[in-house]
């Protein structure tokens, strides 16, 4: 077990460069944490001190803000005020990763969902935003373009999903486009509701009733079709 928590360790030190500092401050903290034989935990010691950890930390951060910023844009321009602090607490709450995409923006996901729920993170539009980012890398991880065909009955597009807003989706997503978290907040109309996003190199937003937003989130047959879905095939 002593390799296993050797490189449990070396993964969590090298993720914050705050970690590491604790734990040469506090070496007893570092031994009841892994079990570790004198050797590794001296090695452990002795790297946190090493120059070149810099550079360890700042390719381990890249990597892992890399997925984030290219696909949680419209999420990242909500947070920029606490970015840095939120990477950081979120780097540590999870430390394990396997650097893939889909995993990482996932993983950001909940962190924030959690916060949201908790009542510590309050910015304008940021839940709106986070189920926007959310449906449009659903669609970009699904590679199945005919999981949601169904022959006897018209069915929602591979490459749309169901939301639930707060704010009117379009004005929402127009207004995200220049938005500047050091500015005031853009005026979007409050409209609650369930919408349709569909995601083909440009997003499109349309609003639809509940009933018909609970028939395609279960798949069922959907009774008063919105014509503009069907014209647009986005039902098909």
């Amino acid at each position: 077990m002593s390799l296993k928590s050797f490189q449990e360790a070396l993964a969590e030190i090298i993720s914050s460069p705050l970690i590491g500092q604790a734990y040469y401050k506090d070496p007893a903290s570092l031994e009841q944490k892994y079990s570790l034989t004198e050797k590794e935990r001296n090695r452990l010691l002795g790297m946190i001190q090493q120059k070149s950890m810099k550079a360890n930390y700042m390719l381990y951060q890249m990597n892992r803000l890399t997925p984030l910023t290219m696909l949680m844009n419209y999420t990242l321009k909500i947070i920029h005020p606490q970015l840095m602090p939120l990477l950081h607490e979120f780097w540590k709450a999870y430390p394990r990763t396997s650097f893939q995409f889909k995993d990482e923006i996932g993983f950001f996901s909940d962190f924030l969902k959690k916060k949201i729920a908790a009542g510590q993170l309050d910015m304008p539009f940021l839940e709106d935003v986070l189920n926007i980012d959310d449906a449009l890398n659903d669609i970009r991880f699904d590679k199945d373009e005919t999981s949601y065909v169904n022959d006897d009955f018209f069915t929602l597009h591979p490459l749309a999903r169901v939301v639930h807003l707060t704010y009117d989706a379009t004005a929402l997503v127009e207004a995200m486009v220049t938005y500047d978290a050091a500015q005031p907040a853009p005026d979007v109309p409050v409209a609650p509701g369930y919408y349709v996003l569909y995601y083909s190199g440009r997003l499109r937003c349309y609003p639809v009733d509940a009933a018909t937003a609970e028939a395609l989130l279960e798949r069922r047959a959907v009774e008063d079709i919105p014509e503009e879905l069907v014209d647009d095939e986005i039902l098909i």
